[in-house]
């Protein structure tokens, strides 16, 4: 997928996981990962959760504002390790986190 970053700036990312994540580079996913705390914000980072929380199902749901502290404290840990943060949306509305 291309993203116009200026008036002749193109930036190519890669879906990975499920499709929740794109990365601009691998160097940025591999330091992002550095700041994981647990399989959740692991899974986060690799595409298979979803920014939003809607990929949370059964007992998980009931807890999705703990989830939702734990992804913005992941969040502010990947952008201190000098990864830049950001989101698109997609079809649907869907967020798709972008690291880079």
């Amino acid at each position: 997928m291309t993203h116009q970053r200026g008036p002749k700036e193109t930036t190519m990312t890669t879906a990975i996981g499920n499709g929740w994540t794109e990365i601009v580079n691998t160097e940025a996913l591999e330091r992002a990962l550095t700041a994981a705390r647990g399989r959740y914000q692991r899974n986060l980072l690799l595409g298979y959760e979803s920014l939003s929380g809607s990929t949370l199902h059964g007992k998980a749901k009931s807890y999705s504002g703990r989830y939702a502290n734990s992804r913005d404290a992941l969040l502010n840990r990947v952008r201190v390790v000098g990864v830049i943060v950001s989101e698109r949306r997609a079809d649907h509305n869907r967020r798709i986190l972008l690291l880079s």
